[in-house]
């Protein structure tokens, strides 16, 4: 059982003989519930002290494990971030390389169909000049061929319209005249 201060005050000793004096014992006891006390208020004192520190601790300790645990979620989500970048930085890379192949592809066609047009139109250019080519020839034979040997002695029409005294104005060399305006 544990002694109180209170116990040490109420506490009765028996008279002998010889035995102490009474007051040096009274006074010491009282000493001794004074000593007791101030050590139980200590001591209840530190108890107190001591949960509050234990409580203290255990928050800091609930600190720490949401410390740790926000670290480790901030470290996952750290590394999901840099891996969608990852990811992100390679799909992008993805699709600038297939557009950039697409624009290749498109500038290819482009110039394959500038490059046939060219040709096309260096093979029109060419069927025109020979058909041009073609038609003077023709026109010229037609011109050399109409061309009668004593027109070529006969002195030229003035300009002017009107049929010259000196040719007559006949009707054969108006019809050579306008034979070779018609073709």
């Amino acid at each position: 059982m544990a002694l109180t201060p209170m116990d040490i005050h109420n506490k009765e000793f028996s008279k002998g003989f010889r035995g102490y004096k009474e007051t040096e014992v009274d006074d010491f006891l009282d000493e001794v519930v004074r000593e007791f006390e101030s050590h139980i208020k200590q001591t209840a004192s530190l108890q107190e002290q001591l949960e509050k520190a234990q409580e203290e601790l255990e928050r800091y300790r609930n600190i720490e494990d949401t410390l740790n645990r926000t670290m480790v979620v901030a470290q996952k989500t750290a590394d999901e971030v840099r891996e969608n970048a990852r990811r992100e930085a390679e799909l992008i890379v993805r699709e600038a390389e297939q557009r950039a192949k697409e624009i290749i592809l498109s500038a290819e066609r482009k110039v394959e169909d500038s490059r046939r047009a060219l040709e096309e139109s260096v093979r029109q250019a060419s069927l025109f000049r020979a058909k041009l080519r073609g038609m003077l020839r023709a026109q010229m034979d037609a011109l050399e061929d109409d061309t009668l040997p004593e027109e070529q002695t006969a002195p030229s029409v003035p300009t002017g319209g009107a049929p010259s005294e000196a040719g007559g104005g006949d009707s054969a060399s108006d019809e050579g005249l306008g034979a070779q305006g018609d073709e």
